[in-house]
Order: structure tokens, then sequence, then C-alpha cells
């Protein structure tokens, strides 16, 4: 923010006087007139913090003292020092001081949206000058322990080390204390916690992450006028927030950073350079704001990159001479290579002034500071390229260090020490060059998931190295084993040739994983003679060579069932809905029965049963049709089902049985063919093409007519009747003509003055539909006669229209190339816009049989799946290529899908699936934190972050329908039905416990339950009592009135979890404080206490015998333990937090759900089943009912799993994929064919 006092003088002469204004309207410098124009500049004296703009001419600015250093500050961050320098901000500064007024404001934006320059030169400086001398800025980039980074922070404001050493601590009341004790009475404190997602990309340890977080909120809520908490963060990482519930309270105090408007970016270019005494040439303004509005490969704009518009003005300054004449000009912008170009070009330029060897290490170096958001290791998934940030210890070569220095020098890199006794650090100057230099872009393509194994090992080897100089046995649970450690064997000298040689804790920590791996294998081999000696056979007859030779072969054929596990991941990530990873997937499983179950290592049957379950539970795909050599535009099928007709730009028609097998005859136009469709007894196939064309076949093949020459342009689309008299064409010329089935012509419609994409009769005949590339849709009477008025509503070319079936009431549905879909009444009454978050065009659109679905193919190769209330039910990804045409078949559960990557993809939509998804049924998609089935009806309840409290019903053969429960509270968190089946009881964030019936309808509200909000709420068994934990660390029974019975004190945090026996005479309780409690309600007393977590407990079970206790934690282990409170054992394989436990009905099973984003199945003796994925986003809660498993997950995504016996078993989950790709294998002639034939 600029300080008037600073601003050059005014003009004595110029009869304008200067104004505050608040910075709006159209502020623009005119050529010829050298004046300024502020003729609709807004006029605000209520803040007279706005900057003062002067209004001078051309020639007064240039007459100032030239200043020759650049004003502007390339790809860094604006700081405090740069105040002067930061303009275009002035309405969202006001605005921000306004906000924080509540003392805690969280800004969010884009990466490049300019959130951190906005504090640091913009709302700091304000406040800085308001509030005078006491005022100190803490400024606070988190990084592996955010303590540290803030302890840093408070030596960079001047207060000594000394002061500050319980911060060390890493403890939640910290923060608070520091505010309380170390700050000076009269010292007013702005905390400003910057890019707040390195938390979670750069901290790796949860519980450090879990304290600082509460530590925030504990110095929000401690209520101190003289500290005011402003975090910074990327708005893309903003679910990583609901894994707190704590911070709910507080995250509605949100602001989002959105692109400046041209007159503020005006303001941003011009006044740095007035500062200086520099103008720029008329007009290039506009085409500077004018280059920075790029549109991305979908047409749709791009985000404003304020880092590359700052560094392409000041390349465009140091490339301008010694500016004698004090103009930028348009020439040396264009010749610098313009907003888009400018970066790329000075980039390329320093790159190619290295040496060979000097490229190398600067590839090294730029692929060592970048990450991507999301991976697995040993699997080929991977997120969005992201800055890092690594120490300059990393880079120890000499020619390292000289490369490295000139990148620093040419500010592409930045380096700084966030506190004095650490080490420096060094990162891109921002993360605008991944996106705007090529070469990068090409290396981290290449590159992708050997940099997030190169980050994760390096990551892991700092997390291990310093537990290993604390506890060395508890260390050895850090190393990498398994198919993890296998992937970075395979890849090491790769990593090696990218990314330059490991640090010396990387090559120990690999040295000792592999060490205990060969510990490992040295048991397995011992295990293996023990196991043949233990079933009969002498080990010597398989002593010796024989020996070796059978080990041999089942450690190659183990890698070889490794390499297709991590295959099918990454086929599963890219393609879930496909027959790909279930083929994989099947591959491993029958290479894995072919080893001796006895012999098989239980990881990899885990691992290989992970795979078998993504393939048979999300496969969608049933069959492919292939044998086009070019993009298929239009696909149907017969109305008995058993043909498909495809038409394609290879100019054939090809006909097809159900099973995918080719029919033995092919139809031909002289051109491309782009629609087919059969008449309503299946008879007849009518085919059209781009010269015009309309041929009539028989379902044998053979040519009924001559070929009809219907239109002299593209012909887009032809439809029978109903009734099956008459046959409409519609075309490129924009006529709708009518023909007989003899192929007579009956009569034309001028229909519009634009090609006709599409069109469609009613069920009843009498009425045709039109959709036009002119934006409407339009209704005819058979004769011709217009219906009513065309119908409006699509801001684009409407590419297809349909109508229902023959249901009440009668429906349209039309697409357009904008990415929209509409609903209308048959009668042309606009009903309601289905929205995705695709915005690609829709290429066509079509009902299903029984009028409940509507499916839309999109230019993405995206398939949509909706129902009629406008539900996004779901979207099947499997195309490479636009999508051109979708149908149902008349069962109305097969959809066959065509596209120019030359397939027909038939999916199936049972309405009985292995797996069915429910979508939010709110529009913000608000994360799922609780949920559970009633065992005595079709019914599941789930809690939604958005406080909306949801009841399905879950009839067989149907859809789940949502019912939104009255009354939704302030933050949804538990919920619960009782055993009897007739009551509900949720409870929430703002201290609420709600009762329902089973129908929805509200009995009682119970507010103020727990003070600082509600987490845990159980029935007894018996129905009589409500048990109810809270913020305020109490356990409470109610009775089914809602009136309070007793509670029990005793855990030292909030409690999270309750669970009662089948007896309802104990209780366990579960907290934020690492325990557990079980207590005796008869006596109301504790009398166990399970201690052992590292972490907080956020879910407890009881085993349906009531033998075992299961809880599940922070600190990635599953504990079970007896009655009495003893460790039974620890189950160890999530990667984050475990959310949820709960044991299957017969107590078999354990299933635990973790921020992983998966879900595990477990034996109750502890060895892992499988683990089942399919969730993008954090899983919160579990319950089972029968054979159903139901997962809530911070993705707005409630998914029901069909747990039969079968899916536990190998060989029972091969044969079920197996019977799913038998149509798929049957037409196969490769060796997939053999697949399930082994």
């Amino acid at each position: 923010m600029n300080n008037p006092e600073a601003e050059p003088e005014r003009n004595p002469a110029s009869s304008s006087q200067a104004q505050d204004v608040a910075i709006g309207g159209n502020f623009q410098v005119d050529g010829a007139g050298n004046s300024v124009d502020f003729s609709q500049t807004t006029i605000d004296q209520s803040h007279a913090q706005i900057t003062h703009i002067t209004q001078v001419a051309f020639d007064q600015v240039k007459a100032r003292p030239l200043n020759p250093r650049s004003p502007y500050i390339g790809l860094r961050k604006f700081e405090v020092r740069d105040r002067d320098l930061f303009f275009g901000r002035d309405r969202i500064l006001v605005h921000l001081q306004e906000r924080l007024q509540d003392h805690f404001l969280l800004v969010l934006g884009a990466s490049g949206s300019g959130k951190s320059s906005l504090i640091r030169a913009g709302l700091i400086p304000q406040l800085a000058q308001q509030r005078g001398g006491g005022f100190r800025e803490l400024i606070c980039t988190p990084d592996r322990n955010p303590f540290e980074s803030f302890r840093a922070s408070l030596t960079s404001a001047g207060y000594r080390q000394s002061e500050t050493e319980f911060l060390l601590a890493n403890q939640p009341d910290s923060l608070l204390k520091a505010a309380q004790t170390v700050k000076a009475n009269d010292d007013e404190w702005l905390v400003f916690i910057d890019q707040f997602e390195e938390l979670f990309t750069l901290c790796p340890n949860g519980l450090i992450r879990q304290h600082f977080i509460d530590g925030l909120v504990n110095l929000v809520a401690g209520g101190l006028p003289s500290v005011d908490l402003v975090v910074a963060m990327r708005a893309d990482f903003l679910d990583r927030l609901s894994a707190y519930p704590d911070l709910s309270g507080i995250l509605q105090r949100s602001e989002l950073i959105t692109d400046l408007g041209d007159d503020e970016l005006r303001l941003a270019i011009e006044q740095p350079a007035a500062r200086h005494g520099v103008v720029f040439e008329p007009d290039l303004v506009a085409e500077i704001i004018q280059g920075l509005k790029g549109r991305n490969a979908t047409g749709e704009a791009e985000r404003i990159s304020l880092p590359l518009l700052q560094y392409t003005l000041k390349l465009l300054w140091e490339s301008s001479g010694d500016l004698g004449d004090r103009i930028l000009r348009t020439s040396t912008y264009r010749q610098i290579g313009g907003v888009r170009g400018a970066l790329q070009r000075r980039v390329d330029e320093i790159y190619n002034g290295f040496s060979v060897d000097e490229q190398q290490v600067a590839k090294h170096i730029f692929l060592q500071l970048v990450d991507t958001t999301t991976a697995d290791v040993g699997t080929t998934a991977v997120g969005k390229a992201v800055s890092r940030r690594a120490t300059l210890t990393e880079f120890r070569d000499p020619t390292e260090q000289k490369v490295l220095q000139q990148l620093i020098n040419a500010s592409l890199l930045v380096s700084d020490r966030p506190s004095p006794d650490s080490s420096a650090v060094v990162e891109l100057a921002h993360e605008t060059l991944i996106d705007s230099w090529d070469t990068l872009k090409r290396w981290i393509e290449e590159s992708k998931p050997l940099i997030r194994l190169r980050n994760q090992l390096k990551d892991d080897a700092m997390r291990w190295h310093d537990l290993h100089q604390q506890n060395s046995a508890q260390a050895e649970a850090e190393l990498w084993q398994g198919s993890k450690l296998q992937w970075l064997m395979a890849q090491k000298q790769e990593l090696r040739d990218r990314f330059g040689n490991f640090c010396s804790e990387e090559t120990a920590f690999v040295t000792a994983s592999e060490a205990l791996a060969d510990r490992g294998h040295r048991r397995e081999v011992q295990r293996l003679r023990r196991t043949i000696a233990g079933v009969g056979i002498a080990l010597a007859a398989v002593s010796g060579l024989a020996f070796l030779a059978l080990n041999q072969w089942i450690r190659a054929e183990q890698g070889q069932i490794k390499a297709l596990t991590q295959t099918t991941n990454a086929e599963f990530t890219a393609n879930r809905d496909t027959l790909t990873p279930l083929l994989t997937a099947l591959d491993a499983g029958t290479r894995l029965q072919r080893i001796p179950a006895f012999l098989r290592p239980p990881e990899l049957q885990a691992d290989v049963m992970t795979a078998l379950a993504q393939g048979v539970y999300w496969v969608r795909e049933k069959n492919r049709l292939e044998g086009h050599t070019d993009g298929i535009v239009a696909v149907a099928f017969s109305p008995d089902g058993t043909t498909i007709a495809t038409g394609s730009y290879d100019t054939s028609i090809k006909l097809w049985g159900l099973e995918g097998q080719p029919l033995p005859v092919t139809l031909s136009h002289d051109i491309a063919v782009l629609d087919v469709a059969f008449n309503p007894d299946g008879q007849i196939l009518a085919s059209a093409d781009e010269s015009g064309i309309i041929k009539l076949w028989s379902n044998q093949g053979d040519l009924l007519t001559p070929p009809i020459q219907a239109h002299n342009d593209y012909i887009h689309s032809v439809q029978f009747s109903p009734q099956g008299e008459s046959l409409a064409s519609a075309s490129q010329d924009g006529t709708i003509k009518l023909w007989d089935v003899q192929g007579n012509f009956q009569q034309t419609i001028p229909a519009h003055s634009q090609p006709v994409r599409d069109l469609a009769f009613s069920p009843n005949g009498r009425v045709l539909a039109s959709a036009s590339a002119d934006g409407t849709i339009k209704l005819w009477e058979r004769n011709g006669t217009p219906k009513r008025s065309p119908l409006m509503g699509h801001q684009g070319r409407v590419m297809s229209v349909q109508f229902s079936p023959e249901t009440n009431p009668n429906w349209l549905v039309s697409g357009d190339d904008q990415g929209s879909i509409r609903i209308w009444k048959a009668t042309g009454e606009p009903v309601r816009l289905l929205t995705s978050d695709d915005t690609s065009a829709v290429r066509q659109v079509a009902f299903s049989a029984d009028g409940r679905t509507i499916s839309a193919a999109r230019h993405s190769g995206a398939i949509e799946v909706w129902d009629m209330q406008g539900r996004l039910l779901t979207t099947l990804l499997g195309h490479s290529l636009p999508a051109n045409g979708v149908a149902f078949g008349p069962d109305s559960t097969t959809l066959a899908s065509a596209s120019n990557d030359q397939r027909v993809i038939l999916w199936a939509l049972s309405t009985t699936p292995r797996l069915t998804v429910l979508p939010s049924p709110t529009e913000e998609n608000s994360p799922v934190f609780g949920l559970n089935f009633n065992q005595q009806q079709p019914q599941l309840a789930t809690t939604q972050q958005d406080g909306q409290a949801v009841l399905w019903s879950l009839e067989d053969g149907q859809m789940p329908q949502p019912r939104l429960l009255p009354d939704p509270g302030k933050e949804g968190w538990k919920i619960q039905f009782s055993f009897q089946g007739d009551r509900i009881v949720s409870c929430d964030l703002d201290g609420t416990i709600r009762v329902w019936t089973a129908k929805g309808d509200l009995i009682r509200t119970i507010s103020k339950a727990h003070i600082g909000g509600a987490y845990a709420v159980s029935f007894s068994p018996q129905g009589k009592y409500i048990a109810s934990g809270g913020y305020d660390k109490l356990v409470k029974l109610w009775d089914i009135n809602g009136n309070p019975l007793f509670s029990l004190p005793g855990h030292q945090g909030f409690v999270s979890s309750l669970a009662f026996n089948a007896q309802g005479t104990h209780l366990v309780s579960a907290s934020i404080d690492n325990t557990a409690r079980l207590w005796d309600l008869q006596t109301q007393t504790q009398i166990a206490t399970l201690e052992g977590h590292l972490a907080p407990i956020w879910s407890v079970a009881f085993s349906p015998d009531n033998s075992l206790i299961a809880t599940a934690s922070s600190d990635k282990t599953i504990g079970l333990w007896d009655l009495n409170g003893q460790p039974i054992r620890t189950l160890r394989g999530h990667t984050d937090t475990i959310n949820s436990v709960k044991f299957s009905e017969n107590g078999q099973l354990l299933y635990s759900a973790s921020n992983d984003k998966s879900i595990k199945v477990w034996q109750a003796n502890g060895e892992l089943v499988m683990t089942l994925l399919g969730h993008d986003k954090a899983v919160n809660a579990l319950d089972t009912k029968e054979n159903v498993l139901s997962s809530g997950s911070t993705d707005g995504l409630t998914i029901l799993w069909r747990q039969e016996p079968n899916y536990l078993s190998l060989d029972d989950l091969i044969q079920e994929g197996c019977d799913w790709a038998k149509d798929y294998l049957d037409n196969q002639a490769n060796t997939a064919k053999k697949l399930c034939s082994r």
C-alpha cells in the first residue's frame, strides 16, 4: 500500500485537484491529450487508507526524477518493503480490514492470485500505519515443523529465542501461551500464516499438524483483542480442513481473492512506472491486459497470473535500455514475447547459456523443486505439479551450487533462511514458472511418477533419520517394505539419472530398508522350507538346485504379480469404469493362483485382492465393439435389443450382436456416415451421410431402395416416427424433410436459418422437435406448422434433443455445445438446467426406455448419467477422444457410447449393482461425516458438514432416494438409528442433539447439550438412553425424552466417538486425548483406560460378541483391546489418520476408513484381506448391514459396497471378474482370450 505522503508533488498549474478515490470504474490514460480520465471513477471519502492518485499529465510524470531501478518485482511475492509499488487492491483491502474486526480471517485464492502479496504489501503496511509503534507482524510460512516456523517469526520480530523455547514442545496451547507471555501488553500482533497449504505438504508429522491447528483455534478462541490472525491458503486445499472439526467455527470467516478487474490491472501496471518517472506508450497497457486473458484448450478463461504479469513488466523495463525518453514501448513488449512468451523466452535464454553438464544439473535442480499434489508410490497416479521447498544442503556438488546461484541471481529461484538456527531453503520464485516454461513442463510430464517417489523418499528418509536418533526400534516401522521398496529398487538408477545422487540420509534409509527386507526374505525362505517339510515333501527331494529353482520361480512370479498390481492401480486411477484395470487384475490373480496357497505372502495376496476388488466393484464397461478404422459418429439399438448398429467416418455401418460379436455384414456409403436409426419393428435400418444421402437397409443388410438424395448438405439426424410410417431427416441446410419408408418424399419444413443438428418425434408421433445451431429448439406439428414459439435458453448451438418415452408427464431433453443440458416439459416449458464440472460440448443426449434416466455424450469423452431430479448419478470415463453418440438399450440398463477413438463401449447400469454411489443431495457436495443403517428397515441416514441430515430410502431394485431432514444444524457430525429402527439421533458442532422418527419427523431438540460442540452420539441397544460426547470433554447420558441423567468426566480432550456393548451395560468412549475409556453404566464409573495410541482416537467399536474393543487413531493404527483395557494387537497399513472402525455383523471382519482415501478390510486376527478404493478424498464414516458396507467421504459421496461372502475368496473374486468380462474375452483373438482359462 502506498504512503500518500510519498506521492509526487501536484502540478500547481493543473486545474484538476487530487481526489481520494476508491479505485473502480475506468481509470485510463488517453494518448494525444496526455490526460488522465477519472470520469467513471467512484469517489469515496470514507476511508483515509485509500491510495491518493494525482491527476498529472504524461509530461509531468516524465518530469519527475528518473529512477532506473525496475519498480516491478518479477516472480517473487511482494514483501512489506514493497508497499510503495503495490497497486490495484484498494477495494479488497478496505473489505479485509472490516472483516478483520473479528480478529481472524482466512484468505483463499488460486496460485498466482496474489494472496501473499495482498497481505504482506497491502494489509500489513496499512495496519502498521494505523496502529503505531506497538504493531508487530509475525509472518510464518509452515515448514516441516510449523511450531519452529512460528518461533522463527517471533525471532524475526525481535523477541528473544530464550523466551520462546516452550514452542519446541509442539503443544496445542503454545501459540496462545506465546501471545499471553511473550507479547508485551502494549504490543498489537498480526499473525500471518502464509502458504497454509504447506502445513499439509511439508509437515510429515500428523500429530504436530493437529496440534498446530489446535493451537490456531486456541489462539482465536483466546479472545485477545490485541491479536489478529490471518491465514492465506490456496483454495484447492480447502477440503483438507474438513478433517479438523475444531476449525469449523472460524472457517466461516473467509475471503476469496478473485482476479483483478481491468481498472485494477491498469493501476498495477502503470502506477509503479509512474513512480519512477516512466509512462507506457498509448494502447500498450490495453494490449498487456488483453494478453493476460488467455483461454485454455476447452475455451475456458484462464486465471490471471499476477507473478507472470510482474515478471513480464520487469523484463520489459530491463529490456528498454536507459529509458532516456521515459516511455515503455509496444515494440519492446512484443520483442520480449508479450505476457504469454516473455518468461518462456527468458528462461530458455538462461538455460541455453549453460554448458551441457550445467543444463543437466539445472534439470536436476528444477525437478527437485517440484512435487505433485497426489500420488501413490508404486503407481503412475499423479496429480498437479506444485512448487516444493528444499534446503540448500541438498545441493552439495560445486556445479550444483554454481548453477543454483545463477538461477537465484536470475530471479527464477528464491532463497531464504526461515530462522537463524535453521538451514537456508530454496524454491521456485513462483509456481507460474511451472505453467509458463514448456521445457520444465516436459521434464515434469516425463518424470511425474518419479518426482513423487523421489520426494516421498526424501521426506520419509528425513523422518526416519530424526526418529532413529531417538528410538531406533520405533524408527524401523518407517522403513519401506513390500511393493513400495520394490518400486524404489526398480527405479533407483532412473532416480539418480533424473535427480542426481541420494543424500547421506536417503542412502542410509534405503540401505536400512534393504537390510530389513533381506532379513524378511531369509525368514521367508526358512518358512518355505518348513512349510514344504510340513506338508510331507521331503526336503531332500527339493534340496539343492531343485529348491533354489522353486524359490527363484516363486520370487520371479511374485515380482510379475507385484508389477501387475501396480499397473492396475494406475489404470484404476485413469479409467476405473473400464475393463482395463479388471483385466490386468485378473492376470495378477490367475498368476497368484498358480502359487500354492500356503506359499503366498499375505501382503501380496492382499495386494491382488485389492486389485481384483477395484475391478469387480467399479467396472461399468461390459464390452467393447472394435473394428471401425475411424471415429464412430452414431450408435443405435434395435427395438428388441439384440442388434447394435454403428456408423463411422470410415464410411461404413457395422452390425453387432449384444454380446459384442460382429455380424457378418458391413454396409457402406461413399462418404462419412453421420447417423443410423432402426424403425419401430427393427426390420429397417436408415443411415445418412455427409453428402445428403439416406439409405434404407433390411436388418439382414440388403439395400431396400435406391439411395435417396435427401439433401445437398450434411444430414445430421434421421428418425423414424413411432408408428413407423415416416422417416424424418435434419440437415446442415436448415431444413427438415419427411419421407415414407419406401423413400418417397412427403414434405419439407424450412425449420431454421442455421443447421438443424438433431430431431426427435414425440411418443405419439404427433410432434417433431428440432435442435439447431441457432441456439433454439422448435416444436412442429406433423404438417410443418409451428406448435409454439421457439424454446430459448441455450447459450450455444443446440446439438441434440430427445423426447422421453411414454411417461406421465412427457419430457424433452436437450444439450448444447457450451456444455449445458436442459430438461423441458414436452409442451416446451423449462424445468431445470443440469450442470456438472465438465463444461465441454454435449454431442448427444438420450432417455432410457423407462424414462427415469438421461445420458449425455460429451466432447471430453465423458458419458454422464442423470436422474430426472437433476442428480448426476455417474460419469463414465473410458473414451480417450470425444464421444459423439449415446443410446440406451430397451432394458434401460445397457448404455452404448460411440467415440472418435473408434470404439463403442457397452456400459452396464444394473439396478442391483455390486456398488452404488449416492451423490450429495445438496449442490455444494458437502462432506459426509456420519452415517448409519436402519437395521430394521431399508434406510440409511447421513450427516453432512453443512449441517444437513439426509434420510435415504434403499428399496431393492430402485435408485436410493434422499429426503432432507428439517432443521439442519451448524455442522453435522454423527447420526444413528435406534436398534429398534424407530428413532434417529444426530449431533452437530453447535452442541445440539436432535431426535427424529424413522420417517424423518423431528421429535425433539436438546440445545447446548455440550458447550463447544457435540461430536458423538449413540442409542443404547434397548433404545432407552442416548449417550453423547462433546467438546466439553464429557460423556453424557440422557433419557429418550432428552432429560439429562448423569455425566462421566475423565477425558482430557473432546470426546470423539462412543459405542455401547450389546447388553447396554457398558460404554466405551474415545477422545483426542489419545485414550479410550470403558465405563460401567450401572455404577457410573470408569473401569479401564485404553492407553497406547500416540495421537487422537477418532472411533471406537465393540465386537458383536463383546470380547474386543477396536480403536482408530491419527497415529495411523488400529488397536484391538480386551475388556480390561489390555492391548491385544495393533493393525498397521493406513498412511494417514484413521477416522472410523467397524466390525462386521458376524465379528469375523473389521473395516477401517482413513484420510488416505481408503477402506481396509481385516480379518479379526489382524490380517489384511483387501483395500477398497474409490473415494477421491478422506473417508470419514463406515457402517454395515447384512452384506452391505456403507462409507461416507469428504468428497461428498456415500458409497454402498456389497460385501458378498465370495468377495473374500481369491478364487471366487477371480471367477466374478471372469464372468463379467466373458463377452469381451470371447470376442478376442489375442492372449487376453485365454486369461480366464488358465
